[in-house]
């Protein structure tokens, strides 16, 4: 037993063999001894040897995943402790040859890079790397030129630009170079001269990388689920978090002033576009809306599809990363990963990232299009595609589409054979890979269908608990909005729709402008667009026909030294596309109507924050009072001379010169006041505004009275208010400017 010692006493006593004897009366008799058990200072020795070896076992695993950011170190030693405690022969070697060799799979991952880097630490490696592409490069005209095979034919390149690529291809920022094209492979060459250089091209490319690279691997090691961090790792999630307050920081003290002076915030800016969450989700159901109407016009049949990734994509399935019982799957398998032919097992499942399973998507979603297109089906589709993660951060879609009743079995059986390709005969394929449910009109429009997944995928709003994380509606939505943003996700889709680029410039332009009053092919178009009537706006972009088409003017301006038009350019000198006026275009390609759409010239002043700098500055002001004796070295403002005097005493003299000075100011202020209340009570005030008021009224209130111009206006904006919201509210200033005039003034003619 063990414990500490222990003494039993026995009732009657008897002579014991081992007993201790001792003197008694002069005779010698037999004491019992106590009985004593076992000392287990053995098995203490033991134990506190075992517990300094399972320490420094610890101290190594520490030691090996030093460097590692917390959301990847924690989960990672949960998995060497659930490896070392199994009952096998050799848990300790299992459990370390995992964490090595997760700890060197890590360079490949994250392009070399320490994927514990913060988003500081990476901002100073891209200020780092650009000045040293930048010295590089410089020397290019001075160097040697080396030949280099693209396109098929050979290159000279220089040498020191060839370096400054591989100096970006090693840190891993570049794309796959094997995917691309030829073309595109020599694109990317004259591209690169100019940007690796650039301290922001690369901190771009750095976040993404590593941000990237650090969530995927919080998926490989299982902490991305419901019963952990649904759909996003919460370091990435805060990570994510930080930047979008910096951002909102930056825009927020951010300045933008157009050619009129008049001067709004980024961020006031920003809240009126797409944008702001609300905006996104109103624009998405006004289109959905517009588009199940036409549908019904129509005659299409509307169709709810849901689409699931095979099991091995998922990484809470049993497939995800594990071998392949039979090597034949393997070699079969062209993402499977060969360790090697001593290893054993050989081949390994692929550990798919969010973003291969939504590639893998959108590559069965190709192929079925293709399908579609070709003459022997020529079947039509039209609808919307809304992808969402599952618990684990793998995505499936959820797709709205409508199509012609009579092809709606072929289509529905050409995208279920996409579907079911890749591993279709799994277990459970039938029930889980491939859903589908008829829209039925008596139970619900199609807006019903979809409008729970854009809600939840966006802000969470008029949405209940988040049932597949167990999180709240808004809660979930934050997570998965963050999750496409980690993963580059295309959340939303329309497909088989005009164009919602035009839809946008088109709201911006003035319908009643005088300049957009001779459209006439664009005006049923434009007045769509201007009320938010989708439907509509489909129609008459539908009836465009014999090759005319709507597109984009671009801008453009005159070349300084030449004289010449042409496209605006961005810092690295390339001509840049940028929208000036929605335009109607003939078949020849010229323009015969258009609407100006860039109606203002704007100019940013990006401020900084200067808060941490005052605190600085004023910290370094501040007098302390020191107690006598007690002696230090100052440095900086504060190094001046201390005195017995603070600031807080403040001579009488001075506090009653600050206070007439602050009593002048303010009997001028009062002043000021009365003569510019004065000023504004007086007749020819009124005269002058009623002269200015006097250019903006329109042809039809010119010769009228007061009361008869407000008569006119207040029956004209009910007519307009359905046709033009943004005419509407013109007619309203004009109808409280004409109140606030009055009839006196406003009968005095300029």
């Amino acid at each position: 037993m063990q414990g500490s010692l222990r003494t039993v006493a026995h009732h009657p006593p008897q002579p014991v063999a081992s007993a201790r004897t001792g003197e008694a009366g002069g005779m010698m008799i037999d004491c019992p001894a106590p009985l004593v058990m076992l000392d287990d200072a053995p098995s203490a020795r033991i134990k506190a040897t075992r517990e300094r070896v399972a320490q420094r076992q610890l101290d190594d695993v520490y030691a090996l995943t030093a460097g590692l950011p917390d959301q990847l170190r924690n989960p990672l030693l949960a998995n060497w402790h659930g490896l070392r405690q199994k009952p096998v022969a050799h848990a300790l070697q299992q459990a370390n040859s995992f964490v090595r060799g997760y700890v060197a799979s890590l360079p490949v991952v994250c392009g070399n890079l320490p994927i514990g880097l913060t988003d500081d630490d990476l901002g100073t490696l891209a200020r780092l790397a650009a000045d040293d592409c930048a010295r590089i490069i410089s020397q290019a005209e001075s160097g040697e030129a080396i030949p280099v095979l693209c396109g098929g034919r050979w290159i000279r390149r220089p040498r020191f630009v060839l370096e400054a690529f591989a100096k970006a291809l090693d840190h891993g920022v570049l794309p796959e170079l094997a995917a691309m094209k030829p073309k595109q492979l020599q694109k990317l060459f004259g591209k690169l001269q100019k940007r690796l250089a650039d301290e922001k091209w690369w901190r771009g490319r750095l976040k993404r990388l590593v941000t990237t690279a650090v969530e995927q691997e919080s998926v490989k090691l299982g902490s991305v689920n419901r019963k952990r961090d649904p759909y996003l790792s919460e370091g990435s999630l805060s990570r994510l978090m930080l930047r979008d307050a910096n951002n909102a920081k930056a825009l927020a003290l951010a300045e933008a002033t157009n050619e009129n002076g008049d001067t709004f915030t980024l961020a006031d800016l920003s809240r009126r576009t797409v944008a702001n969450p609300a905006n996104r989700r109103t624009e998405l159901m006004v289109r959905i809306r517009g588009t199940e109407e036409v549908m019904q016009e129509l005659g299409m049949a509307g169709h709810f599809v849901t689409i699931t990734a095979p099991s091995k994509y998922h990484a809470w399935s049993d497939k995800y990363g594990q071998p392949y019982s039979n090597p034949a799957h393997g070699m079969a398998d062209p993402d499977a990963i060969d360790k090697g032919p001593e290893a054993l097992p050989r081949y390994y499942r692929k550990p798919y990232s969010p973003r291969d399973t939504q590639d893998y998507l959108c590559l069965k979603w190709k192929q079925a299009r293709a399908i579609f297109k070709k003459k022997t089906h020529g079947i039509a589709i039209y609808g919307v595609r809304v992808a969402e993660p599952h618990h684990d951060g793998t995505p499936h879609w959820h797709m709205l589409v409508w199509v012609a009743p009579h092809q709606a079995d072929k289509m529905l059986a050409i995208l279920r054979g996409k579907a079911m390709e890749v591993d279709g005969k799994e277990p459970g394929a039938d029930e889980a890979r491939f859903k589908v449910e008829k829209i039925d009109p008596r139970k619900g429009s199609a807006v019903g269908y979809v409008a729970k997944y854009l809600a939840k995928n966006i802000d969470g709003a008029f949405v209940e608990d988040d049932w597949e994380s167990g999180l709240t509606a808004a809660g979930g939505a934050l997570r998965v909005t963050k999750w496409a943003s980690c993963h580059r996700i295309r959340q939303f889709q329309m497909f088989g729709q005009p164009p919602v680029t035009v839809w946008r410039e088109l709201r911006k332009a003035d319908l009643l402008a005088e300049a957009n009053r001779d459209e006439r092919v664009l005006h049923d178009l434009h007045a769509a667009a201007d009320r938010g009537d989708w439907a509509a706006y489909t129609r008459f972009y539908g009836s465009l026909l014999g090759g005319y088409r709507v597109g984009f003017e671009p801008l453009t301006e005159a070349d300084k030294s030449t004289g010449e038009m042409k496209q605006p350019a961005n810092k690295y000198g390339e001509e840049t596309f940028v929208r000036n006026a929605v335009a109607l275009f003939s078949p020849a390609g010229e323009i015969i109507e258009r609407i100006q759409t860039r109606l203002h010239t704007w100019s940013v002043n990006w401020k900084r924050d200067t808060s941490s700098k005052r605190i600085q500055e004023l910290a370094s002001t501040v007098v302390f009072e020191v107690a006598v004796g007690v002696d230090f070295e100052r440095s900086g403002a504060a190094a001046s001379t201390w005195t017995c005097v603070n600031n807080c005493n403040q001579p009488e003299s001075e506090r009653r010169a600050q206070q007439q000075l602050l009593a002048e100011l303010e009997a001028d202020m009062a002043l000021i006041r009365a003569e510019t209340d004065a000023r504004i009570n007086s007749p020819d005030f009124k005269a002058a505004l009623n002269r200015v008021a006097a250019k903006e009224r329109i042809n039809s209130q010119r010769g009228k009275s007061h009361a008869e111009a407000i008569a006119d206006l207040m029956a004209s904006i009910p007519r307009v208010e359905n046709q033009s919201p943004n005419a509407a509210a013109r007619l309203r200033e004009q109808l409280a400017q004409l109140e606030s005039i009055g009839a006196d003034a406003y009968d005095i003619r300029p």
